[in-house]
């Protein structure tokens, strides 16, 4: 009797191993937790393996069984068997977060990758109005080149046909005549080489003279400057070299000039005056580009430099030149660019 109750003690015992197996594989695919519920089921199938072999060699007579130890065995194979039953419903519910925590990281992946293309757009769209507003300046700072050329080419071609139709015109006053075509057409010619060369995109760094570069800036805008009555004045000082892309620096003076221009002519500025002061200071290239036009306002000081501000009335302003400016020096040529209110005006500070 005692033999036959051990026996179906095993074969219980090893049921209920199997069972436990049975529950774990059965976990792995409603979990998701593969490794831990393979572990496991590959541990419980062990031990039902070792229990058939130990039931084995007792009915085969080849080894001997405590009904004690062999009952203990079945109440731990029961507690494994309960214990997989009873934690079930918290490893779904790991599961189920588990699943929903990867749903959600799929879709701020998926935000991620929206919100990346959108800011390439954006910075397309930013770089499209710089490139806009740098042409539209171009053709505007031509136009004012151009002025006074078109003009004293025209007196010419009147006083020829004068002087033609009164019998006044001589070989030699031709000739003169000629030359002074020629020379203007040759500055107008210049003109636009200058801008083109200036607006072509600098491929790599270069040792540059600041001060001549800034007198080249000056240069290009002298037309429009003077047809507004602003005297600009660049002092004197000794040459500043510097590692960097010179005509991104010279659009950089370009914008600030072109800005002081804008708030001078619109405030009706008597005596207007732009000063530009060149330094060094503590190993760096300093510029300071200071104007008479009464600051700028307290409140859009600190905003001067972000995205899409501008003081100017609508359509006048794009918002994007000192936002631009500062990147060119800041994030190109690894310097600084600020701005503070002067007693008369304002002053822009280019340090690299």
């Amino acid at each position: 009797m005692q033999t036959t109750l051990l026996y179906v003690v095993m074969i219980v015992s090893v049921l209920l191993q199997l069972t436990a197996v049975f529950l774990a594989i059965r976990l792995i695919r409603l979990s998701g937790t593969v490794l831990a519920w393979t572990l496991l089921a590959g541990g419980f199938a062990v031990q039902a393996l070792r229990r058939v072999v130990s039931l084995i060699q007792v009915m085969s007579g080849h080894a001997q069984a405590d009904l004690l130890v062999e009952s203990l065995g079945l109440f731990i194979s029961l507690l494994m068997v309960l214990g997989i039953w009873k934690f079930k419903p918290l490893f779904l519910e790991i599961a189920k977060s588990h699943r929903q925590l990867e749903n959600i990281n799929q879709s701020l992946e998926q935000q991620l990758s929206d919100g990346l293309y959108e800011l390439q757009l954006k910075d397309q769209y930013i770089v499209l109005q710089s490139r806009q507003a740098a042409i539209g300046e171009m053709i505007n700072c031509i136009a004012h080149q151009w002025k006074q050329p078109l003009n004293n080419l025209g007196l010419i071609i009147q006083q020829n046909h004068i002087d033609y139709s009164d019998g006044g015109m001589t070989n030699e006053t031709m000739a003169a005549q000629t030359k002074k075509c020629l020379e203007l057409i040759s500055f107008m010619a210049s003109t636009i080489d200058d801008f083109v060369n200036f607006y072509r995109e600098d491929k790599l760094k270069t040792n540059f003279d600041i001060r001549q570069n800034v007198i080249h800036a000056v240069k290009l805008m002298s037309a429009n400057l003077k047809d507004n009555k602003i005297n600009v004045i660049v002092e004197p000082g000794e040459a500043l070299y510097v590692d960097g892309y010179p005509n991104e620096y010279a659009q950089v003076v370009m914008n600030i000039i072109g800005n002081a221009r804008d708030i001078l002519v619109e405030r009706s500025i008597c005596l207007p005056v732009i000063t530009v002061t060149l330094c060094m200071e503590e190993g760096k290239s300093v510029v300071l580009i200071r104007d008479n036009g009464g600051g700028i306002d307290t409140l859009a000081l600190p905003k001067i430099f972000d995205q899409y501000f501008t003081t100017k009335q609508m359509n006048q302003g794009t918002g994007i030149g000192l936002y631009i400016a500062r990147a060119i020096i800041e994030n190109h040529m690894g310097g600084r660019l600020s701005a503070q209110n002067v007693p008369d005006g304002a002053e822009f500070r280019i340090e690299v």
